[in-house]
């Protein structure tokens, strides 16, 4: 049986152990002294840095490696792996945080772990730094493709962007700029319009920066379209001479050369003219059309 003597910061365990036969009973005490934690064989945690997104609270911390690859707790003080939290036999813990706030939702914890022996008033003070940087640039969805059409007077258009999609893990966006074949353009609000777009096929490119000036991307291929036929204007009589003609001759033999420009009259197209090619409407003594 045991008994136990136990005072605020001291104790022992007295244990009487009893042995008997048929005829005969000894007995033997044992004692257990029951020795406090020494103040000095606690370990604290080992400065960490982490994303700044996660959660700097010492539970959240557990099993995160740091920098320096060792195999010590990031969470709590210990002794032997056993973590000091709300207080362990005669030692208490606590631990208050400075924060320094840089740039965006980037900060730096400054820790200080207050660690009490209350049986002693011995009191030991350590400093963790909790590295919280923001590594990240921001995502960016935006669609693969857009498809414009070109105006009736002139072959451009006003390209019309909306703000794409955009999220950071941790910073606000402060600036999103499209880099195209016009120039460099920034959005100022949800909608960004470059007048006079005459470029007919282009891949712009969205950039994104958060407030450390981590940068995201998303590539779109703009296509610009002419939907409208030329407007063809043109001579509605011609005469031509024949070259060498005498009243002898075939007139089936002879020929003459006319530039297109004789029988055009103003054609135009909004996004110029390709080729402009010409022949007789009416069909030969065969009934065979002319070619061009």
């Amino acid at each position: 049986y045991d008994e136990v003597q136990q005072t605020l910061c001291t104790g022992k365990v007295i244990r009487t152990w009893v042995v008997w036969d048929n005829m005969n009973v000894d007995t033997c005490v044992q004692e257990f002294q029951i020795t406090n934690f020494s103040i000095d064989s606690v370990s604290f945690p080992n400065d960490v840095v982490i994303s700044c997104d996660n959660d700097p609270n010492p539970d959240s911390l557990d099993g995160i490696i740091n920098l320096s690859f060792d195999s010590f707790d990031e969470d709590w003080p210990h002794i032997n792996g056993l973590d000091v939290t709300s207080g362990l036999c005669n030692l208490l813990v606590s631990y208050t945080d400075h924060e320094n706030t840089y740039c965006g939702g980037s900060s730096r914890l400054i820790r200080e772990w207050r660690v009490m022996d209350w049986c002693t008033n011995q009191v030991r003070i350590q400093h963790q730094t909790i590295e919280m940087p923001d590594e990240e640039g921001p995502e960016i969805s935006c669609e693969p493709l857009l498809i414009f059409e070109s105006e009736q007077i002139n072959c451009t258009t006003d390209l019309i962007l909306e703000l794409p999609e955009i999220v950071d893990n941790c910073s606000e966006i402060i600036q999103v700029q499209v880099i195209t074949g016009k120039g460099v353009f920034t959005f100022d609000d949800d909608i960004l319009i470059i007048p006079d777009y005459n470029i007919a096929r282009d891949t712009i490119i969205y950039v994104a920066y958060d407030a450390c000036w981590q940068q995201g991307t998303c590539e779109q291929v703009i296509v610009l379209e002419d939907h409208l036929t030329p407007t063809v204007i043109c001579d509605e009589n011609t005469a031509v001479s024949l070259t060498g003609y005498t009243a002898d001759l075939d007139p089936s033999t002879l020929q003459a050369i006319v530039h297109w420009t004789t029988f055009d009259d103003g054609t135009y197209d909004n996004c110029g003219i390709d080729s402009i090619r010409v022949r007789r409407m009416e069909t030969t003594a065969c009934g065979e059309s002319q070619g061009w």
